[in-house]
């Protein structure tokens, strides 16, 4: 498993999410920011306007029908501009038994005041072909099953085409290769690599959409323009080591890019996070609200610290992490156990939160998750709640949305983790005494990673983020 490759220089670990968070642009001065001391913030409204459409504070990287959009690899159609959605109902906050079978864990936070409008997913269920022999390409679009799927390995040239159908106006392709951290450490596993994406109405006459384009990143986004079409053709061009597939999606983004959530992390968020296992964030989230299948996208990254995170999206273009990732709305940060005795970690966490909301992000924080006696980070309960209590202060000071409480989870279940002796689980993490305590396991009788996801379904649940 490509994830073994993580225990090279990994420190310590960061897992817990939030899914839901939004809020005005906020500026230097803090002048939209909520007071601290406030006795109840305004619902907030995710970047979403009254009508509907998003606002510019929070559009997650909406098509722009003059021209390309920055950084996304399509272009706009300026033949036709978007349609607009009409808004959704009231949210639908009930519990959903998928969601909270088990018990559920969650911080309190301020909800959206509207739920978002939905982009759902068009490559479940499709026809799907490819030039690589031997290989069924129907997997690299299906469901994640218990016993996971074969990755797609092409050759330089090869490609796979999915027929995904008619009637959409613009489409986001989301994928991720076989590799255990999101920026490449150096050649091999098949980074770098470049890639190529071309749309046709038939299969026969073909329009390039996204030029080849060279990555160093394990998970990819791109939006273009799909008026006319019904499929997408990805091609492999070139890659030094060749790279392993794992999965594919399309959404059709014809009315915006709300319902779409990024993580950025480290240590164990590399797997967990990478929605691999069964159930699946989206499918979490369609089975009890069938408008919706969100985006989820894994950036988390070896670097163990929230400074490093301000490193990356203050970035040259080319590596910036926003422009890589512009049409993702949801920015949640699991930093924390590797800010273990930082007193820098409480202010670099807040200036994270003011320059992705300056970017028309919805920052999303969450409590950095419980760890066991003597685990392999040496984090104490006690330096965990200093940092707990950092986080709560600015999720009431930036009024963000409620999320998992992964401390209190796994407190309350600490048999999902790692313990020592244990080689079983699919992460290839546990067995390695650094992650004793730390990594969420993932096996039947002990669903630490399954247990994540489900509970980060049940918060966007209860943050209003869905209508019936």
């Amino acid at each position: 498993m490509i994830l073994r490759l993580a225990r090279r220089t990994a420190s310590l670990v960061a897992l817990v999410l939030t899914p839901v968070a939004a809020l005005a642009a906020c500026d230097d001065s803090n002048a939209a920011v909520q007071p601290a001391d406030r006795a109840q913030t305004p619902a907030i409204d995710g970047g979403l306007g009254a009508d509907g459409a998003p606002s510019p504070s929070g559009g997650g990287g909406d098509r722009d029908a003059a021209g390309p959009q920055p950084g996304d690899g399509g272009s706009g159609d300026a033949a036709e501009p978007p349609r607009d959605a009409a808004p959704p109902g009231d949210a639908d906050t009930s519990a959903c038994p998928a969601q909270t079978q088990g018990g559920v864990s969650l911080s309190p936070g301020t909800p959206l005041s509207r739920p978002l409008v939905p982009n759902p997913i068009v490559s479940l269920g499709r026809p799907v072909t490819t030039t690589t022999g031997g290989y069924d390409a129907t997997q690299l679009f299906a469901e994640p099953t218990a016993k996971g799927l074969s990755p797609w390995q092409p050759a330089a040239g090869e490609s796979v085409t999915i027929d995904v159908g008619t009637g959409f106006h613009d489409l986001l392709m989301v994928w991720q290769i076989d590799y255990p951290d999101y920026v490449s450490q150096g050649a091999g596993f098949g980074l770098p690599y470049s890639y190529a994406i071309d749309v046709s109405p038939d299969g026969a006459t073909w329009t390039n959409v996204v030029p080849e384009t060279s990555t160093s990143y394990r998970s990819r986004e791109a939006k273009f323009s799909f008026t006319g079409q019904s499929r997408v053709r990805f091609t492999m061009k070139a890659s030094q080591s060749g790279p392993s597939f794992r999965a594919m999606q399309i959404f059709d983004v014809s009315n915006g890019t709300e319902d779409t959530w990024l993580v950025a992390g480290m240590g164990p968020s590399r797997f967990v996070y990478d929605d691999l296992e069964a159930p699946s964030f989206g499918s979490l989230v369609h089975g009890c609200r069938s408008k919706y299948y969100p985006a989820l996208i894994n950036i988390s990254d070896l670097a163990p610290s929230i400074s490093n995170f301000l490193t990356a999206i203050a970035a040259p273009a080319k590596d910036n992490w926003l422009t890589l990732n512009p049409d993702f709305h949801f920015w949640i940060l699991t930093y924390g156990l590797g800010d273990v005795g930082d007193a820098g970690f409480a202010s670099n966490l807040e200036a994270a939160v003011k320059q992705l909301l300056a970017a028309g992000k919805v920052p999303v924080l969450t409590h950095v998750q419980y760890v066991t006696p003597g685990n392999g980070g040496n984090a104490s309960a006690t330096a965990i709640a200093k940092l707990n209590t950092a986080i709560d202060a600015l999720v009431t000071k930036y009024g963000l949305l409620p999320s998992p409480d992964m401390f209190a989870w796994f407190q309350a279940h600490p048999n999902e983790l790692c313990g020592a002796g244990d080689t079983n689980d699919p992460s290839g993490f546990c067995g390695e005494s650094q992650w004793n305590g730390i990594q969420p396991i993932n096996v039947p009788s002990r669903p630490g990673v399954s247990d994540t996801i489900r509970l980060w379904a049940a918060a966007a649940t209860a943050g209003g983020a869905y209508a019936n």
